[in-house]
C-alpha cells in the first residue's frame, strides 16, 4: 500500500487578505443594521478603554525609567484619559446634557460667566476642593500642587474636546 503524504501549508498572504476582507465586510454589513449598531459601539468603546489601559500601563513605567520620576507618566495618563472620556462624552451624550453637566459641575451662575475672573476663580475653588479630597484618599499632603495641576490639565483637555457640544444647536 503506498504511503500518502499530505502537505501542510500556511495560507498565503492573498488568502489571508481575502479572509480579512470577508470578515470586515461581514462586520460592516451587520453594523449597517440599526439594532446591531449600539452593540458595535459598545465593542468599540471597550476596545478603546482596553487600548487606553495598555497605553497607561506602558507609559507609567517607561517614563519612570527614562525620567526617574512617575510625574511625566501620570501627566501622559491624565491627558490620555481626559481624551478618552471627552471623546466618549462627545459621541455618546446629547450636547444639552454635556453643557448642563459642565455648568453644574463648575457651579457657575450667570453672574460669574460675565467676568472671566469669576469663572476661573470658581473653577479653581472647585478643583482645589477636589484636589484636597484626592490627596486625602491617596494619602498625599493636601498642599501638594501636583494633584491640583493634574486636575486642571484633565478639565482643560476634557473641555477642549467637548467644546463642539457647547456650540451645537
Amino acid at each position: 500500500m503506498p504511503v500518502v503524504r499530505r502537505r501542510f501549508s500556511t495560507p498565503s498572504s492573498h488568502q489571508r487578505d481575502g479572509t480579512i476582507r470577508a470578515l470586515g465586510g461581514a462586520v460592516l454589513k451587520e453594523a449597517k443594521k440599526k439594532e446591531n449598531r449600539s452593540l458595535l459601539w459598545r465593542f468599540v468603546w471597550i476596545g478603546v478603554v482596553v487600548l487606553s489601559l495598555m497605553l497607561t500601563a506602558i507609559s507609567l513605567p517607561s517614563c519612570h525609567l527614562i525620567f526617574g520620576t512617575w510625574l511625566p507618566g501620570i501627566f501622559i495618563a491624565t491627558i490620555l484619559w481626559a481624551a478618552v472620556f471627552g471623546i466618549g462624552i462627545l459621541f455618546f451624550l446629547p450636547s444639552r446634557f454635556v453643557t448642563a453637566t459642565f455648568g453644574s459641575l463648575l457651579a457657575i451662575s450667570a453672574n460669574q460667566i460675565c467676568s472671566g475672573a469669576g469663572l476661573i476663580s470658581e473653577a479653581d475653588k472647585a478643583l482645589t476642593e477636589i484636589a484636597v479630597q484626592i490627596g486625602i484618599i491617596a494619602g498625599v499632603e493636601a498642599t501638594d500642587p501636583t494633584i491640583h495641576l493634574l486636575l486642571w490639565v484633565f478639565v482643560t483637555v476634557l473641555t477642549l474636546i467637548c467644546l463642539p457640544a457647547f456650540f451645537s444647536e
